[in-house]
């Protein structure tokens, strides 16, 4: 649960009684315009929207489903977009109406207020939205000074803004965070669904906590079509409370539609239970289908592969905790804004696209020839990403090893990203390829940091940039990246498609999914923003429905 202790949260016996039969909805249900399901940054974002409205009623359920981890504690506060290609391949490659830059561009706009200096004047940022972001260039440590000046030495561009739609694809930069005017760190649910807010609003919004949806009730219209009538709910009890077989079931009816904003991964599940899904899956889980969709079949994620490299402590994070005096200095330094000392998110990143990388010389490709520089065509989209890092995979569980450094010893890592995967829900052969390139050229880029004088010793890198070492290094060090997307996509139905181009789950009415599930594959970005916007997105849609 992100909120905090005085959050007006309302009791579920408060708003609907228990069911005399737990699969029989009550004659006269309590009544919501909205249902939203999932307390996560997209159920936030259209809980606060859709209550701005006077004539609209809405109730945002969170607990159990909505627990799953949509963002991992290094990538939270990244502020990140796609490149323009992205969305250009919606309408080129899936077919999708209303999803090129130009028409994803607003949504992104109202979703932020860019407090840097190099976009005041930028008409593709915004100025008034609830999620406040900029770049903090104040650089503490030299191990970071360093890998910046090197990865331009092998052709890798830096540019002067983040988020900026016609800079190169490949390049290295300062990333937005999501750090507001007084220099904390901001989440962005909260943002949008402060507890003021939500205390304006209580007219229109009503949040359960602690609350687990366990089904959707579909029932059939006068033309034999599936509708949404409400959601069947449960208390979410510790493990010291009642077994589940003495849960009551509780129900509250959705007068316009329900919302799913649960995540990639319960998104699925609460379909699925719900009769929504593959036909094979369903009925060995003896749950009858509704629809026959391929619910929860193109799941994906980034995969993440660190290299380490030990290093002078007072050039590592690891300082602040080992020096309690260099500890609060980056507090005050925090709290001013000049610094990112305290938090594990990376202010600079290096994107690339493997193609450009010549494996040989462990160089990158000049990018001046060609349309190499254009930020609109699908080839471009970068298909790594580097997060430079003052320290180690102990402080960052991506892998779930824990390596311990030397006492009084830094360390300085390369997370090495693969940021498109070409397949679902696994590794294949031609993402180990890619991930080998990437690992070989942040081999070389730390050589030649100690090449440079930079005293850095080997610690968790491959023996070499042979091949055999290489893959062999991959093999056994990647991870997931916890960016998880694209269980529910937005496609065709021919091509595995769950809900259509207004996020209407097909075969069912008064339904929509608006988080992560939907994009038509995992964006190569953090999924922070590129949620947000679906989410702000399904706004105008419901919009347009005369909301």
């Amino acid at each position: 649960m992100f909120w905090e202790t005085s959050f007006p949260t309302a009791a579920l016996e408060s708003i609907s009684a228990p069911l005399s039969h737990p699969a029989k909805p009550p004659i006269s249900p309590r009544t919501f315009d909205y249902v939203v399901i999932g307390g996560g940054v997209a159920g936030c974002v259209l809980a606060r929207r859709l209550s701005e409205r006077k004539n609209c009623s809405v109730l945002l359920v969170d607990g159990g489903l909505s627990q799953q981890p949509t963002t991992h504690s290094l990538t939270e506060t990244m502020w990140t977009r796609p490149i323009p290609a992205e969305f250009e391949a919606y309408k080129e490659r899936w077919g999708l109406e209303g999803w090129t830059w130009n028409d994803v561009v607003q949504a992104f706009k109202r979703s932020e207020t860019s407090l840097s200096p190099e976009n005041m004047n930028a008409c593709f940022r915004g100025r008034s939205g609830p999620v406040q972001t900029r770049m903090v260039q104040d650089v503490q440590f030299e191990s970071l000074r360093k890998a910046y000046q090197v990865a331009q030495t092998f052709n890798i561009p830096e540019i002067e803004r983040a988020n900026d739609p016609f800079t190169p694809h490949t390049h290295i930069g300062f990333v937005d965070l999501t750090i507001d005017s007084s220099g904390s760190p901001v989440v962005a649910s909260t943002a949008y669904l402060p507890a003021k807010f939500a205390y304006e609003h209580k007219e229109h919004l009503t949040v359960l906590s602690q609350t687990i949806v366990t089904s959707l009730d579909i029932r059939t219209d006068g033309n034999g079509k599936f509708f949404v009538a409400g959601v069947f709910l449960e208390k979410e009890t510790s493990s010291e409370g009642p077994a589940a077989s003495d849960f009551r079931k509780y129900y509250v009816a959705a007068r316009k539609e329900v919302i799913c904003t649960a995540g990639a991964v319960s998104t699925p599940q609460l379909l699925q239970l719900s009769g929504l899904g593959p036909r094979t899956l369903l009925s060995s889980l003896s749950i009858p289908t509704r629809v026959d969709l391929p619910v929860g079949q193109t799941f994906q994620d980034h995969f993440n592969v660190p290299l380490i490299w030990s290093c002078p402590l007072s050039d590592s994070s690891l300082s602040t905790t080992s020096n309690p005096l260099a500890g609060l200095r980056g507090f005050f330094k925090s709290v001013l804004g000049t610094s990112t000392q305290l938090g594990p998110s990376p202010q600079s990143v290096v994107w690339i696209s493997s193609r450009l990388i010549n494996e040989k010389t462990g160089t990158v490709k000049d990018q001046s020839s060609g349309n190499l520089l254009d930020p609109f065509e699908e080839e471009n989209i970068p298909d790594l990403q580097f997060m430079l890092l003052a320290s180690t995979i102990s402080q960052i569980p991506v892998t779930g090893q824990l390596p311990v450094l030397p006492p009084a010893t830094g360390g300085f890592t390369i997370l090495v990203s693969l940021i498109r995967p070409i397949c679902s829900g696994s590794v294949s052969i031609t993402n180990v390829s890619t991930l080998k390139k990437g690992v070989g050229l942040a081999l070389h880029m730390g050589r030649e940091m100690q090449k440079m004088g930079y005293p850095m010793s080997d610690f968790q890198v491959p023996r070499s940039d042979a091949d055999s070492d290489l893959e062999g290094f991959v093999k056994a060090k990647v991870g997931r990246g916890n960016q998880l997307a694209s269980s529910c996509p937005m496609r065709s139905e021919t091509d595995g498609g769950v809900v259509d181009e207004k996020l209407r789950v097909k075969g069912v009415k008064k339904l929509r999914v608006a988080d992560a599930s939907v994009f038509p594959r995992v964006p190569a970005a953090q999924l922070m923003a590129p949620t947000v916007m679906i989410a702000e997105k399904c706004v105008e849609f419901l919009k347009e429905g005369a909301m």
